[in-house]
């Protein structure tokens, strides 16, 4: 009994301890604000002529507080969960704007960057009123942004729409199909879900591969 009592309440200092180091060093809370939808439009340039095609993509962004005793409020980067589709097919094609997901960047990471660049959500190192307050500001926006060349989405050719292996990355070049615009704007839409209309295999496969890489068209 004795042996049990000694167990209890060196347990007890343990936690003590650990609780004590962590109000000292800091500890990590995940701050959530409301979900954010914008629409994506992007304009392809085919030997047809221009073609556009648009999607709604959901955004959960939170930013970390890292609780510090003597900066309570100070945040440390913002992050991003994502939801919606690759927009397309381009009328009179078998292209899409695909969600994201290459040249090293994840989906999430290339809508976080879309909206701390584009729509003015802060990416940490703002209090969390003031974080906030940007946010609300941001969900009420009705501008248009036009996206830089640089942050384009990739496209991509499905040649055949019931075989997946049949996609190709279109480089942009003047002898090929290329993005010459994409445009943001929040709207209250949600995003769609009707490509396993189109393409009937994207509900068991929401991702294809293409050489080395793993290329999402559908984010749920």
């Amino acid at each position: 009994m004795a042996r049990i009592t000694i167990m209890k309440s060196v347990a007890q200092r343990s936690a003590g301890v650990l609780l004590a180091l962590a109000l000292l060093t800091g500890c990590i809370r995940r701050q959530t604000a409301d979900n954010l939808r914008y629409r994506m439009t992007v304009y392809v340039e085919t030997s047809d002529g221009l073609r556009m095609a648009s999607s709604v993509y959901e955004i959960d962004a939170h930013s970390n507080n890292n609780w510090v005793m003597s900066d309570p409020n100070s945040w440390t980067g913002l992050g991003c969960e994502v939801v919606g589709e690759a927009a397309g097919p381009f009328p009179g094609t078998h292209l899409f704007a695909l969600p994201g997901g290459t040249q090293g960047a994840t989906v999430d990471d290339y809508h976080c960057r879309l909206i701390t660049r584009y729509l003015g959500v802060p990416n940490g190192g703002s209090a969390r009123e003031d974080w906030r307050a940007a946010w609300k500001a941001v969900s009420k926006s009705k501008r248009q942004v036009d996206i830089e060349s640089d942050h384009f989405p990739p496209l991509a050719e499905i040649r055949d729409f019931n075989d997946p292996m049949s996609t190709r990355l279109l480089v942009p070049t003047e002898d090929q199909p290329r993005i010459v615009r994409a445009v943001i704007e929040i709207t209250r839409d949600k995003p769609r879900d009707r490509l396993k209309d189109i393409l009937p295999w994207v509900v068991d496969q929401p991702t294809v591969r293409v050489g080395y890489q793993e290329i999402p068209l559908t984010i749920r």
